[in-house]
């Protein structure tokens, strides 16, 4: 607890806002006895208004329940908000591609990109879910928020992706790619079957890592049991014009 403690602490220190923030939105659901998202979605908690002054042990459980809720509602069905907004925006786009949107794991949207999209796909969902938001959600006031991405052929095995470059006119774009080796070749071995790009590895760095297991996901398991590295690349694709 005492560590605990510390670490927010620590956090409220370097970023005063955010206590800010945290002490109006608590102090606004004890007046108020309910709490709203950016998008107005409230949710009641009594128990913050009601109990605020008991002495009784379980309600005095019950409110700091509360006060967790409300620091919690706002920020998650924010998020959630914005990410359903985005999938309404990238789906309207994907009418005219092949690449289809498969649904979602918690703010996470999951698709499956046509081998000859895979450079379009980054573009579309960046813009979607990064630079066109201030004009969806004008509360942003110009805040960033950022998506990031993960590419791979199987979900345990998804390595993280950056956009390096883009060079429209000569159909040249450079990402970066990080993940555990088996996943990281894996991912080699798709792109050297695509015929829609001429693949060409820029910069390779591979750092040794004990083998990872996550119990929660068994294949993830099985993947990071047989990893032995992590591995970063940088990797030029370049559109092949038919």
């Amino acid at each position: 607890v005492e560590e605990a403690q510390a670490i927010q602490d620590s956090i409220f220190l370097k970023f005063p806002k955010i206590k800010m923030w945290v002490d109006k939105t608590i102090a606004d659901g004890e007046r108020l006895g309910y709490v709203d998202s950016a998008l107005g979605r409230r949710r009641q908690l009594g128990a913050l208004k009601t109990f605020k002054y008991s002495k009784d042990k379980r309600e005095r459980l019950l409110y700091y329940s509360a006060v967790r809720a409300a620091m919690n509602h706002p920020v998650q069905s924010t998020a959630s908000d914005v990410t359903l907004s985005s999938i309404v925006s990238v789906h309207q786009s994907l009418k005219s591609m092949q690449s289809h949107f498969i649904g979602t794991v918690h703010d996470s949207m999951e698709f499956d990109v046509h081998p000859g999209e895979i450079v379009d796909m980054i573009h579309l969902i960046k813009k979607v879910c990064e630079t066109d938001l201030d004009s969806r959600f004008d509360w942003l006031n110009d805040v960033p928020y950022r998506m990031d991405l993960e590419i791979g052929m199987e979900w345990g095995s998804c390595c993280g992706m950056e956009l390096v470059d883009h060079d429209e006119s000569s159909g040249v774009t450079v990402i970066e790619i990080e993940g555990r080796d088996i996943g990281v070749d894996r991912l080699k071995s798709l792109f050297d079957v695509n015929s829609h790009y001429k693949t060409e590895i820029l910069e390779e760095e591979r750092v040794e890592q004990p083998p990872e297991i996550d119990d929660s996901r068994i294949f993830n398991g099985i993947i990071h049991l047989s990893s032995t590295h992590q591995v970063t690349q940088k990797i030029r694709l370049t559109k092949i014009v038919a």
